[in-house]
């Protein structure tokens, strides 16, 4: 029995070349997901079916910061930036040192400012981030 161990700060996030960090205390601080599936099943009346290849490879990258993180102000300034000014798209990348996960974007734009709430407990700032061909590898742990 292999026994492997994990590490988040071994969890290497980039936005447009800056290092993200100051991750909120969550299962999902960073989530990775594809907009659709990369296949489809077309079936007839008779019963006859042919499967479809979708073309759309588009994620979605979800960050939860905290608060206090300094990344927050990364973040905002490159919304600012795509929102405000028309910026290009900036590249994307997730790297897990643990393992051989990989995701990566040459093309990703930070769609909305997060939601911003304030009360008795302290919650996350999520940055949603949708990558245009985002090429994923979800590999083993070391």
């Amino acid at each position: 029995m292999a026994n492997s161990t994990f590490d988040f700060n071994r969890c290497n996030i980039t936005l447009g070349g800056f290092v993200i960090t100051g991750f909120a205390d969550a299962d999902d601080a960073v989530l990775i997901t594809r907009r659709n599936d990369m296949w489809d099943l077309i079936s007839g009346a008779d019963g006859d079916s042919v499967f479809v290849k979708k073309s759309d490879f588009s994620g979605l990258v979800t960050l939860k910061l905290l608060p206090s993180s300094t990344s927050n102000e990364i973040l905002s300034s490159i919304a600012f930036g795509q929102g405000q000014s028309g910026e290009l798209p900036v590249p994307f990348l997730y790297q897990d040192e643990n393992g051989n996960t990989v995701a990566a974007a040459e093309k990703a734009v930070i769609m909305k400012f997060p939601d911003h709430a304030t009360g008795k407990n302290l919650g996350s700032n999520d940055w949603m981030i949708l990558c245009a061909d985002l090429s994923v590898f979800i590999g083993g742990m070391n």
